[in-house]
């Protein structure tokens, strides 16, 4: 195996590790939303890597990176989205 892949890898797993910690560590429901949606965006680019070494530009890296751009759209929206519901209020509580 390219030692690239493996080091890509190795940084994937490791993104994981740290937002299983941060889930385990954090106490809001924001900052648990925000370690959830670390793991696709922060593993999504490395994978992406993997693929083009591995394949070159083909279909399968053609399927990761449209996978990476929705969901960081979409991680984006959401995470937008309930910001502004969890926002407080002027003059009221959270």
């Amino acid at each position: 195996m390219n030692l690239l892949i493996q080091v890509m890898l190795v940084l994937l797993v490791a993104c994981c590790w740290i937002s299983a910690a941060a889930l385990w560590r954090l106490s809001h429901g924001m900052d648990r939303l925000h370690a959830v949606s670390f793991v696709p965006l922060a593993t999504s680019p490395l994978l992406l890597v993997v693929v083009l070494a591995q394949t070159g530009w083909s279909l399968a890296a053609a399927k990761v990176a449209f996978l990476w751009l929705f969901n960081a759209l979409v991680s984006v929206g959401v995470a937008h989205a309930l910001g502004r519901l969890m926002r407080p209020r002027e003059g009221g509580e959270a």
